[in-house]
């Protein structure tokens, strides 16, 4: 199996991988508990949607004559997604479930599930509920005396 390598997953601030274990089945679909109300991607509708703390997970799926155009199939698609949802513009977290691809008569299927939140999550160990990320105190700059005679010009 090819490396998928997209702007979808290159953008995201946060890339979490989950388990099956550490979704629900929410309205038929798996799903994905977050610790605060947030925006999320339909990644059918292609749009941002309302607020919510269960994140849907869909299910992508490509097929090719070959591993390798799977492979740029399922890039192709994502990058799409992404300029869709404008993702290269938010800050946000991507939820990738297990990847996985078949070949039955030398059609090769790649499938996998994601889920796009906004904001910064991250999965603690074997929660249920991804938590939010807290912005960190700035540091003040600290600057060393120099020599003198020494300009230093600060932009």
């Amino acid at each position: 199996m090819y490396p998928v390598i997209s702007m979808l997953r290159r953008a995201a601030g946060t890339v979490v991988y989950i388990r099956q274990e550490h979704t629900t089945l929410t309205n038929g679909r798996l799903a994905m508990q977050v610790d605060r109300a947030t925006a999320w991607a339909n990644l059918e509708t292609e749009k941002w949607e309302s607020t919510s703390t269960e994140i849907p997970l869909f299910q992508l799926i490509v097929t090719a004559s070959s591993s390798e155009d799977a492979a740029y199939k399922l890039t192709i698609k994502e990058n799409d997604l992404s300029e869709k949802i404008k993702a290269a513009d938010l800050l946000y977290t991507l939820i990738l479930g297990p990847e996985t691809e078949t070949c039955e008569d030398g059609v090769y299927t790649r499938t996998f599930r994601a889920g796009v939140v906004r904001g910064f999550f991250r999965h603690p160990r074997d929660a249920v509920v991804l938590k939010t990320v807290p912005p960190k105190e700035r540091q003040r700059a600290t600057y060393r005396r120099l020599p003198s005679g020494v300009i230093h010009e600060r932009r």
